[in-house]
């Protein structure tokens, strides 16, 4: 297996962000592309903070990715990805570490496409 790109890690830290934030929220679990998905995506990926285990009271500033770069992502999800396969990728990614993550080669490639636009 390759290495990992740092995008690559980041949109996966992202991708748990979002599974993060949908689950603590009231709402039901999306279940398709959408706006509240979007705001969730973009969140995690463009505005997130850490919030270290051992004290989840102290946030810092999070890995942040360029907004067009995130932009770039999403829709290229939204055109390429089946909702369900980014939401399965989603969930398996959050149990795995960082260094651990093996984006599919659909996400990859929209990952890849954008790093090249950006």
């Amino acid at each position: 297996m390759r290495p990992r790109s740092p995008r690559s890690i980041l949109l996966g830290v992202a991708l748990a962000s979002l599974l993060a934030l949908s689950a603590c929220g009231q709402r039901t679990q999306p279940t398709g592309y959408g706006e509240d998905y979007q705001k969730n995506f973009m969140l995690g990926c463009n505005e997130q903070t850490a919030v270290p285990e051992e004290n989840p009271e102290v946030t810092t500033p999070g890995p942040e990715a360029p907004k067009n770069f995130c932009e770039c992502v999403y829709d290229g999800l939204v055109e390429k990805v089946p909702f369900d396969d980014a939401k399965k990728f989603e969930e398996q990614q959050a149990k795995e570490d960082a260094g651990d993550i093996a984006v599919p080669k659909p996400i990859q490639k929209v990952i890849d496409s954008c790093t090249k636009d950006g």
